[in-house]
């Protein structure tokens, strides 16, 4: 008969500790010659259709990288007060992952809110145009801001063409100033003007820059009415203000004013109470009278050319030391700023009477015909009485 008992004794297992020095993981730290230096992104303008959500704010855009070399352009998704949107930003490698789970956006056309940025107060820069925007001359040529002298004839309001008679800035390379860029559906590029500056809406309104939205009409220098198709923000070196007689110019085809408010409103408020029925482009208009009737009937352009001095920013001394005035007025007690304020706009009152009548040789007939009417008739009163 075979056993009955099993061995006593099986047979030993195999160890199954695993060994104590697990070979060494490659180091994670990028490459030492990583570019250090700043770079740019490729010129893409993203224009409007690259809108994300508000839910991807500080994810990745799935619209794919831009190679740079060692750096990459990758699409982030960036949100600012009147837009978000997709721009590009340089990074050094690529991201290894996307938001998980997220679908490339194809968003309805965005309807932007009306973007705030904040109007410049005080100091005087940032009211003006950029140095690429464009204006129509009367010999039909298109030319920069930057090209421009005074006694150059542009086209204002109606079809007309005035002269530029002073510059109430002109800097082509010191001041990097925010510009807000206006496209509509049919002018001509895309003008750039400070959120301050002012333009013309449907029905001759004037409104400031930084009020603008999508799908707002405003006015084309033919007089017609266009619509706002794009909106951004941008910034570049230069800011150009041109005075004409009329205190309106056409810009890429819009038209806008010469002047620029430095209050949150484009109406004159001489406290947070006390707001006038007067805009910063009629205030500019009758501000501008002495120097107009300087330019035009006393010096001539070429003298006024000759004469025009420009701070160290371009600001015009026409405009440096009024803007200083009406800052530290603006500062002082409610009475004292109503008071002073009806004193000297009622003088530029009777000074830009003045000068409509000596504009307009037909106004000085039809004035002295007025006055003789009404002193016959004060005569006539007297002897009834």
């Amino acid at each position: 008969n075979p056993p009955t008992n099993p061995p006593t004794n099986p047979p030993t297992n195999p160890p199954t500790n695993p060994p104590t020095n697990p070979p060494t993981n490659p180091p994670t730290n990028p490459p030492t010659n990583a570019p250090t230096i700043p770079f740019e992104c490729p010129d893409r303008d993203p224009g409007m259709q690259s809108y994300c959500p508000p839910e991807l704010q500080g994810l990745l855009c799935n619209e794919g990288l831009w190679p740079g070399g060692d750096i990459f352009c990758a699409r982030e998704c960036v949100s600012e007060v009147w837009e978000t949107r997709c721009e590009d930003v340089p990074v050094l490698r690529p991201p290894t992952s996307v938001a998980p789970n997220v679908a490339p956006v194809t968003a309805a056309p965005f309807t932007a809110a009306p973007f705030t940025a904040a109007p410049t107060t005080g100091g005087g820069s940032g009211l003006c145009f950029s140095t690429e925007t464009t204006v129509e001359r009367d010999d039909g040529s298109m030319v920069a801001m930057k090209e421009l002298h005074i006694g150059d004839r542009v086209r204002v309001a109606n079809g007309k063409y005035e002269p530029i008679y002073s510059f109430g800035h002109f800097d082509t390379s010191v001041v990097k100033t925010e510009f807000v860029q206006i496209q509509t559906t049919s002018s001509e590029g895309k003008l750039e003007m400070t959120p301050n500056h002012l333009l013309f809406q449907e029905g001759n309104q004037v409104v400031m820059a930084s009020s603008l939205k999508i799908g707002d009409k405003v006015v084309l220098a033919s007089g017609e009415e266009d619509t706002i198709t794009g909106l951004k923000t941008i910034q570049r070196t230069g800011i150009i203000a041109p005075f004409t007689a009329s205190g309106t110019i056409a810009t890429n085809g819009i038209l806008s004013s010469s002047f620029a408010t430095i209050q949150k409103s484009q109406y004159v408020s001489l406290s947070d109470k006390w707001v006038l029925p007067l805009t910063y482009h009629q205030l500019g208009l009758v501000f501008e009278s002495p120097h107009r009737l300087w330019c035009h009937h006393w010096r001539g352009l070429d003298e006024c050319a000759r004469s025009e001095r420009y701070n160290e920013e371009g600001m015009s001394q026409w405009v440096e030391t009024p803007m200083h005035l009406w800052n530290w007025l603006l500062q002082q007690h409610v009475l004292v700023v109503g008071t002073l304020f009806s004193m000297a706009f009622s003088f530029l009152c009777l000074v830009h009477v003045l000068e409509i009548i000596l504009l307009n040789p037909g106004y000085a007939v039809l004035s002295l015909l007025l006055v003789s009417l009404v002193a016959a008739r004060r005569r006539r009163i007297n002897k009834l009485t």
